[in-house]
């Protein structure tokens, strides 16, 4: 039997479909894949960014509380804090800054007495407890100074009854010691005065303080900053209060009667050499010079007697020095003797002396100006020359005239040859005009600010420096001119020749 025929395969099918339909879905897939990693990642970055966002909220508000916390406990200090600023201060004492802020603030405050009670979250004393305090002792001050004032003008009054015999000279010294008291008591009110203009001012302070906290309801940077800049106004005021209050302080001296600092211990006056009762311990230094009065030496006037002035020369100990007599009044009658004392009102061993000096000073008599020379030995001394006319250059030479200035030395004002002789004489006229100008542009400095004036020998004598025997005219020349003869005047070299030929005529 023949094999079975088998029917013929069929024929093979299209895979062309299959193989799109698979390369679509792939495609498709990584579309999505694609997108969903978009999406991912722009969330993510969306939520770092508001990571950041609250950070820097956060750290805002810190520094917004910060400013807070100091802007009530200065308000507090001028007694103008409200209620509602204590209570948000009580909320603010959790944040992290607080007792940083309030040590800083309190530290600046120190220094004038005022000082932080923890306990009530206030300071013990405010800016208006402060100046109530300052003007009850300057009041206690006045009245006091006026007590002393009419029991020196009593003791005059008594002393005048007793000696009948010396009414003219007691009293031309009660009027002389009255308007000595008044030029005091007007350079307290003058001192006084420039407190109370201080004081003035920080009400002013206090004042736009109260406009910035309504200001800073609305504008907290802006608030911030005009918070910073009256806070450096108060320091800056705070500091001319303080320097202020040193200024009366160092004049309380001046205006109390002069103390003797120390005493001639032993004396060799064959070898002009002395000893005192003061030395390092008491911050003397060599060239220091003293004035030397016998204990209780008073003249009429109430003023004491001069005997003499010393110059330390040897720093020998804690409370010993050496030192050479300069000077003496009257060395047969009233030589300087062991026990004396020494003098020098101008001398504060814990302040150094401020001063300035205006005109020509010869001291030693040759007609030239002598002021360089005494600049250098008074800054030997500790004394600081704060401002001081150079004849020969013709300016002002140092930093100048200020509130810490406790004298004006006056020297000689050259004289105008116009003035004199109806002519004017070139270049050495102008250069005297320009002096007298730079001499009353110190006055007037030292007017402003309430500075003593002193002629130049009067203060020499007051430090205990030796005083020149005797001194040139006034009528000066500036350095840098040639003194020219003037319309009948007769030089010196002339005048010589002239005697000369007396005498020839008188031999013959």
């Amino acid at each position: 039997m023949p094999p079975r025929r088998q029917p013929p395969a069929p024929q093979g099918e299209s895979k062309t479909g299959l193989v799109v339909s698979l390369i679509f879905f792939i495609l498709t897939s990584l579309a999505f894949a694609v997108v969903a990693y978009l999406f991912y990642d722009e969330s993510k970055q969306s939520a770092s960014r508001e990571t950041e966002a609250k950070k820097a909220k956060e750290t805002a508000d810190s520094e917004r509380d910060k400013h807070e916390v100091a802007r009530i406990i200065y308000a507090l200090y001028a007694g103008t804090a409200t209620p509602t600023d204590i209570d948000r201060l009580v909320n603010l004492q959790k944040h992290a800054n607080y007792n940083d802020t309030l040590g800083t603030v309190n530290a600046k405050y120190q220094s004038l007495g005022m000082t932080w009670d923890g306990n009530t979250t206030k300071p013990i004393a405010t800016f208006e407890d402060r100046i109530r305090k300052l003007q009850e002792d300057n009041i206690a001050f006045d009245q006091k100074l006026k007590a002393e004032t009419a029991a020196k003008l009593k003791a005059a009054g008594e002393y005048v009854e007793n000696i009948n015999t010396e009414v003219a000279g007691k009293n031309a010294a009660i009027a002389a010691q009255k308007k000595a008291t008044e030029a005091e008591v007007a350079a307290k009110a003058a001192k006084s005065a420039e407190i109370l203009a201080a004081f003035k001012q920080i009400e002013d302070l206090r004042e736009d303080l109260a406009k910035l906290n309504k200001l800073m309801e609305n504008k907290d940077i802006d608030s911030r900053k005009q918070i910073a800049a009256l806070i450096k106004s108060l320091e800056e005021k705070d500091l001319k209060l303080k320097k202020l209050l040193e200024e009366i302080e160092s004049k309380r001296e001046a205006i109390a009667s002069d103390k003797p600092h120390g005493r001639i211990t032993k004396v060799d006056n064959r070898e002009g050499i002395a000893w005192i009762s003061i030395g390092s311990a008491d911050f003397v230094r060599p060239q220091l010079t003293f004035s030397i009065a016998a204990p209780n030496a008073l003249t009429t006037s109430g003023r004491r007697e001069r005997k003499g002035a010393v110059e330390v020369t040897k720093v020998l100990g804690e409370h010993l020095s050496q030192v050479k007599i300069i000077d003496v009044t009257n060395a047969t009658q009233d030589p300087i003797l062991e026990g004396d004392q020494i003098f020098n009102p101008a001398w504060d061993p814990t302040r150094p002396l401020h001063i300035a000096i205006s005109g020509h000073i010869d001291y030693n008599g040759d007609g030239f100006d002598d002021t360089p020379e005494i600049v250098r030995s008074l800054q030997k001394q500790g004394i600081i020359v704060d401002a001081w006319l150079d004849l020969k250059e013709i300016k002002i030479e140092g930093k100048g005239i200020s509130g810490l200035t406790d004298y004006l030395v006056i020297g000689d004002s050259p004289q105008s040859d116009f003035e004199v002789s109806g002519v004017t004489v070139g270049n050495r006229e102008k250069r005297k005009e320009l002096i007298r100008e730079k001499m009353e542009e110190l006055r007037k400095s030292a007017d402003e600010k309430a500075v003593e004036k002193l002629q130049w020998r009067r203060f020499l004598g007051r430090i205990g420096y030796p005083l020149p025997k005797g001194s040139a005219s006034p009528e000066f020349n500036p350095p840098g001119t040639i003194r020219q003869k003037l319309p009948g005047e007769t030089k010196p070299d002339d005048k010589k020749d002239e005697k000369k030929d007396d005498k020839k005529d008188e031999g013959k």
